[in-house]
């Protein structure tokens, strides 16, 4: 949707390289994610050492090959150059999130609200859960994701399962909003490397990647009303709850992006946003869940056909024109 909006296009397919000739020159380059992978599973190295062994390997091949694909003392400089110029703008970025990091593992702060939030909830479900949220996302900005889930799983999770909370619902809970907040402003250090990689606004691509990662803010809090969304219950329940929840998301990314087959208006958007949201509301036999359903997909339907038929109108008319 992003790309139609954007008017990208894919190459035609009389353009298109053979895959035959691209993998006999290329083919080497599976490799190093072998090597990735064997670093991560096999010598259970971490994933900054594997990646740094992935890349020595990349280095090695380069320099064994002919052609295109050999290192040359050029691009050796080059590279160095543009990685340089890269890591002074993310470097004086991390500095910043150290501050966040040492305030929070060395003072204890982390481990302390942790413990209060349990407190300050009250036993009440609905409480606990926007607040578990926040402090997923907090800790998450200046803490590894791992000790963010370490720390929550320990003093909130069993808040939440003591109220109700499937087990592996309150743990994915945490997990996600934990690893959400590499791309939650402002500290979104997933979103700042990338930033340096192309050469981009960080803060901009920061907005723009918590507007992408919009839904993983919104399933978390499904995984703990409909656990089928983690195959807990039937089959059938599994699969139906499954599809609706993922042709709401459909929706809201249509509504999100103001985009479809053609730009979409304010109140189109709208209705996407409404009929989306209708459809993430997994069916658990309330009247109130499947009614949301019914009518949730029959607005998505309706919306569908007439922009289809919009978009069949308008290439009609760019043919005939």
């Amino acid at each position: 949707m992003e790309a139609g909006k954007s008017g990208l296009k894919g190459l035609p397919r009389d353009q298109l390289p053979k895959i035959s000739s691209v993998l006999s020159k290329s083919h080497f380059f599976l490799v190093p994610f072998a090597v990735l992978l064997y670093a991560l599973f096999y010598l259970s190295m971490t994933a900054e050492k594997s990646a740094l062994v992935g890349v020595v390997s990349i280095l090695v091949l380069g320099f064994f090959f002919q052609g295109k694909t050999r290192f040359s003392i050029g691009w050796i400089i080059e590279g160095l150059h543009g990685a340089g110029r890269a890591l002074v703008q993310l470097g004086s970025i991390a500095a910043l999130a150290g501050i966040i990091v040492g305030t929070i593992s060395y003072t204890g702060l982390g481990f302390i609200i942790s413990l209060y939030l349990g407190d300050l909830a009250g036993g009440n479900l609905f409480i606990l859960l926007p607040i578990v949220a926040v402090a997923s996302l907090i800790m998450g900005m200046g803490m590894p994701t791992l000790s963010v889930y370490i720390v929550l799983a320990i003093l909130l999770a069993p808040t939440m399962i003591e109220l109700g909370v499937e087990p592996i619902a309150a743990h994915m809970f945490i997990l996600y909003l934990g690893s959400v907040s590499m791309i939650m402003p402002p500290v979104c250090i997933a979103a700042y490397a990338g930033a340096a990689i192309a050469d981009a606004n960080p803060m901009r691509t920061g907005f723009a990647a918590a507007r992408f990662g919009v839904i993983a803010y919104i399933v978390p809090f499904l995984f703990i009303f409909f656990p089928a969304l983690l195959f807990q219950g039937s089959l059938a329940r599994i699969i139906l709850t499954t599809s609706t929840a993922l042709i709401g998301c459909f929706g809201l990314s249509a509504a999100l992006t103001g985009y479809l087959f053609l730009w979409l208006n304010p109140f189109k958007r709208i209705l996407f946003a409404l009929s989306g949201i209708g459809l993430m509301i997994p069916v658990r036999g309330h009247v109130f869940n499947l009614v949301c359903n019914i009518a949730a997909a029959a607005i998505m339907l309706l919306l569908l056909t007439h922009e289809w038929k919009i978009k069949k109108q308008h290439e009609r008319f760019i043919r005939e024109d």
